[in-house]
């Protein structure tokens, strides 16, 4: 195990979101244990999450479990042969803390989740249908080495490092060996690049860095992309991330479809690509 490791914190069961006590995922328990025996090493500047559930509520994977938990309160079964949600990286440490004291991340506070909901509702998507994780493994730490405050939408420092970003790479492809997603919602742009690295024809997605470079190829939408070292083969849709959306949507370009309109369809045929939808919508 890396030494750079986070120190678990307790948190009081008053302070968890509510949900069933006794919850068993055996996919979310292989997944932290093949965390730990592939990502085995942080570069400077990121450190270990520690292993176990240390938040109980709503959150991406692998701070929390990465499953929707709605206003039930019930958590559900991993979402085996449905949707994955694949995020850039997970946060800074104080970020982490701070969700762990709420048991959640704030599905309505946070950018990310409020936007990246009420979208998902524009397309019919449940959020119960996905799981919710990242490509990089681990926390920013909260300043640099030269002491500076690091924010969570600064440049990821394990990006600068080949071996950290392989093993990274082989740990998503064990996450979708395990969820067998058929659809793969990547948020961002500066992910689809290195998600790239683990298909069997990287050039799909490599060398792309912004939007224009995706839509430009039609590549917004990639169908039956074949998973190196596995017999999965998703369909795959990279959308902006929801935190910054307001920023960028306006860029997308989708077959006749600009804006927010490109995005929505980029999902829509997604959703009938990958078989989660039997027919395309008229509309879309």
């Amino acid at each position: 195990m890396s030494d750079r490791t986070l120190a678990a914190v307790k948190v009081p069961a008053s302070q968890c979101c509510v949900h069933e006590e006794a919850a068993v995922f055996p996919e979310i328990d292989h997944l932290r244990a093949a965390m730990e025996r592939t990502v085995t090493e942080y570069p400077q500047g990121v450190v270990q999450i520690p292993l176990g559930p240390a938040i109980r509520g709503n959150g991406f994977f692998p701070g929390a479990n990465g499953l929707y938990i709605d206003a039930s309160g019930r958590t559900p079964p991993m979402p085996v042969g449905k949707i994955m949600v694949l995020g850039h990286n997970y946060d800074v440490v104080r970020n982490y803390r701070k969700y762990q004291r709420l048991g959640e991340e704030g599905v309505e506070s946070v950018a990310t989740w409020r936007t990246m909901l009420a979208l998902f509702r524009q397309v019919s998507i449940d959020p119960r249908d996905c799981f919710f994780t990242n490509f990089y493994m681990g926390l920013m730490e909260d300043t640099d080495s030269a002491g500076h405050v690091v924010r969570n939408t600064d440049t990821f420092p394990g990006a600068q490092h080949r071996w950290f970003i392989d093993m990274c790479v082989a740990f998503l492809i064990e996450q979708i060996r395990v969820v067998r997603p058929r659809l793969v919602i990547v948020l961002g742009i500066k992910t689809p690049s290195k998600v790239a690295l683990a298909f069997r024809q990287p050039s799909l997605w490599s060398n792309r860095e912004t939007f224009h470079d995706l839509d430009r190829d039609g590549r917004g939408v990639l169908d039956v992309v074949e998973i190196a070292g596995t017999n999965q083969a998703p369909t795959f849709v990279a959308i902006t991330h929801p935190c910054k959306r307001h920023l960028n949507v306006h860029r997308r370009r989708h077959r006749e479809h600009t804006g927010e309109d490109a995005e929505t369809a980029v999902l829509v045929d997604g959703l009938y690509a990958s078989g989660l939808w039997s027919e395309r919508p008229s509309a879309a």
